[in-house]
């Protein structure tokens, strides 16, 4: 899917930098489901390290195959061993071009962002989109998953508790001083916020749908040529 890193790092892998898509999971992991944020990053990232695994392992299949059919080429007749030398040598030419062009087009950063604060400007800046994601009080169903724009929230459509409302001042505040990609929040009805790290039994089934929808929203904006895709007010 992309790159990961946490809050101390938010430099990308390979080499490249500023990820054209990120997602940042806001809240405290010693205070309950206020830590969903977090841990649906974490959930996206271990996500991130299953396709990455299932890359690889169809790398090394590809290779054993053509590791076979080198040394069945060997057994033929001596006039043709340059020839598959040569050809050898052209796809692994292509392997290594294919590579470079996968990492230089990985396109998703998964960043944990603790309490996040003003880092949280740095984190979208350069971006095309952004997602969020963070414990809510919107006065739902403990483990609701609502997706909204910081501009829906500014017009009363939402109603955050104070700790959410913060994030959203810094990206109004960013606005003044920065280009603000548009941004996604998904925000997620808390159980039991108090201190301890682990998540109510509806925190922890919500973790797992939120990371789906948001890897589903993630995949269509990758499949979007121009890299816009929906309108985040949308739904």
């Amino acid at each position: 899917m992309g790159n990961t890193s946490d809050a101390a790092s938010a430099s990308s892998v390979d080499g490249v930098s500023a990820a054209p898509f990120v997602v940042i999971g806001v809240g405290n992991v010693l205070m309950g489901d206020d830590g969903i944020g977090p841990r649906v990053a974490d959930a996206l990232r271990r996500a991130d390290k299953r396709q990455a695994g299932e890359r690889q392992a169809g790398e090394r299949q590809a290779d054993k195959r053509q590791a076979d059919k080198r040394q069945a080429d060997k057994r033929q007749a001596d006039k043709r061993q340059a020839d598959k030398r040569q050809a050898d040598k052209r796809q692994a030419d292509k392997r290594q071009a294919d590579k470079r062009q996968a990492s230089a087009t990985r396109s998703v950063e998964i960043i944990d962002g603790g309490l996040a604060g003003l880092s949280l400007l740095e984190w979208l800046e350069g971006r095309r989109r952004a997602i969020i994601v963070d414990a809510a009080r919107m006065g739902t169903r403990p483990g609701t998953i609502v997706r909204f724009s910081p501009d829906q929230v500014n017009a009363a459509e939402h109603s955050l508790a104070a700790h959410q409302a913060s994030v959203l001042a810094i990206i109004e505040f960013g606005r003044g001083i920065m280009t603000v990609p548009p941004v996604v929040i998904y925000g997620v009805e808390p159980d039991r916020v108090e201190p301890g790290m682990r998540l109510s039994r509806r925190g922890r089934r919500a973790v797992g749908d939120a990371a789906r929808r948001i890897l589903a929203e993630l995949r269509d904006w990758q499949g979007d040529k121009h890299g816009q895709g929906e309108d985040p007010s949308g739904g």
